[in-house]
């Protein structure tokens, strides 16, 4: 019988070993929970919350399936916080989106926090199949897309948002964030 770590993909195993990493895996929490704040104003999830964020290293294929799978059963948005697996304790270095429109689970893997100046709300800015905008949130729903920028210059509100995430990140108010639940099965993955 083969051994499972000698049939898993090299990169698999890598990020298998990253995420097995307790600071890791608890900053990759603490990153998703100040998202999830900075733009929903709550920390944990709900059962009505429309918009549901998850972490990892990247989206494959088979990942970018069941993402839509899930968004076409449940009708949720989903958020998808991607890690460099050589530095999970760092921050974040990418986010995509995927939503409902109409009968299709469209994928946005282009993304990025942006905030306004001064208190106002968060928006994830978009790059996709040439048109650029924005979502937005509003309590209880899902994201609402906006064919259009929220300013014309992006990279001050892009650093606002990185300013902000950081900070919040390491405030006390996420510095109880504990042990996720992890269930990693070999079907979980693809093998080839």
């Amino acid at each position: 019988m083969e051994d499972p770590d000698e049939i898993l993909d090299p990169r698999l195993r890598l990020q298998m070993l990253t995420v097995s990493d307790r600071q890791a895996r608890a900053n990759m929490m603490r990153y998703s929970a100040a998202l999830r704040i900075m733009l929903m104003g709550q920390r944990d999830e709900t059962p009505d919350l429309r918009v549901l964020i998850g972490m990892g290293f990247g989206m494959s294929d088979a990942t970018d399936l069941k993402y839509q799978m899930l968004t076409r059963t449940d009708g949720c948005d989903r958020i998808y916080v991607r890690f460099d697996v050589d530095d999970a304790c760092g921050p974040p270095d990418g986010l995509g989106v995927i939503r409902l429109e109409g009968n299709r689970a469209v994928l946005y893997g282009q993304c990025r926090l942006w905030a306004p100046a001064g208190t106002g709300r968060p928006v994830v800015i978009f790059g996709h199949e040439g048109k650029y905008g924005h979502f937005t949130y509003r309590p209880l729903k899902t994201l609402t897309r906006v064919d259009s920028l929220p300013a014309k210059d992006l990279m001050p509100g892009f650093r606002r948002a990185d300013a902000r995430l950081a900070k919040l990140v390491s405030s006390e108010r996420l510095l109880d964030i504990g042990e996720p639940i992890i269930s990693i099965t070999l079907e979980d993955f693809d093998k080839h």
